[in-house]
């Protein structure tokens, strides 16, 4: 397995991708359009869906056991979160030696606990996705410029290398964090976000759907993701979710005491508190570029 930086040369000669639908068939045309990975295999349960994935050239082979893999460099689990600790196992156990394994889960702690006794495995979460699922929405530039965690506990450096490697190939930036850590700032900037979404749609009468537009559609768009995928997202991550759902249960009781006092000056400084917060990271979003 190589780490040459050059986007002639495979980093990965045979990859593996668990699970091919958005985020694994994205990872796959990425790999394949930027040069790094010679061969992808997909692994999954459904034979009919793999087949038809590879007919539209996402993959370049099928495999629906871990019987059926050929010897690989690295693997990538895209299974939702509840599966994945099983699924990298599963996969290991038919790996050689010198096999690595990550994944694209968004939740981190509970899982790299339950497999730190494997020091293939090296957690990854690529914060790139999309409301729709399925490979059929897949495409290669997904995670360009956006951001990859690596939550390594005590893995070798040139394996956490070789797989931050990888992810920054498929053109992403990527900031290293412990698993604790990352379920901390997701619970911020993606988990409450969803939760947040979902209960603003539900606030959303018949009867005024009619006058519903584009702040509406903007505000509500994550809510339409797959329902048992963020299930199981938020009850791993449930303790750092909850937090972040009272305080902003606190911030809107605020805007209520002001909203029933009439208070344009509290009314204001809430917006304004907001408007500030969403500038500041704009701002600092351009400046990384």
């Amino acid at each position: 397995m190589s780490t040459s930086s050059r986007d002639a040369e495979p980093l990965i000669d045979q990859l593996v991708i668990v699970g091919v639908g958005l985020i694994g068939g994205s990872i796959a045309r990425a790999a394949a359009s930027r040069g790094v990975a010679r061969r992808t295999i997909g692994l999954g349960r459904n034979r009919e869906r793999l087949a038809a994935a590879q007919a539209a050239g996402v993959i370049d082979a099928v495999a629906t056991s871990v019987a059926e893999l050929p010897p690989f460099d690295l693997a990538v689990v895209c299974t939702p979160v509840d599966r994945i600790a099983a699924d990298v196992r599963a996969v290991l156990a038919a790996a050689s030696s010198s096999s690595l394994v990550t994944d694209a889960g968004s939740v981190k702690g509970t899982l790299c606990r339950e497999l730190a006794d494997l020091p293939q495995f090296i957690g990854a979460h690529p914060m790139a996705g999309s409301e729709h699922g399925g490979w059929e929405h897949s495409h290669a530039d997904l995670f360009v410029g956006k951001t990859c965690a690596i939550t390594p506990l005590e893995q070798r450096a040139e394996n956490v290398a070789i797989v931050t490697a990888f992810w920054r190939r498929l053109g992403m930036k990527t900031i290293r964090f412990t698993p604790e850590q990352h379920d901390q700032m997701v619970a911020m900037s993606s988990h409450l976000p969803h939760v947040a979404a979902s209960a603003v749609a539900t606030q959303l009468a018949p009867a005024a759907w009619p006058l519903a537009s584009s702040g509406f559609h903007d505000t509500t768009r994550v809510a339409s993701g797959d329902s048992q995928l963020w299930t199981a997202i938020l009850r791993d991550n449930r303790e750092a979710v909850a937090e972040q759902v009272q305080a902003v249960i606190r911030n809107l009781q605020g805007l209520q005491r002001a909203l029933e006092s009439g208070s344009s000056n509290q009314i204001h400084d809430f917006l304004e508190a907001g408007r500030r917060a969403r500038e500041a990271w704009l701002a600092q979003r351009e400046s990384l570029g």
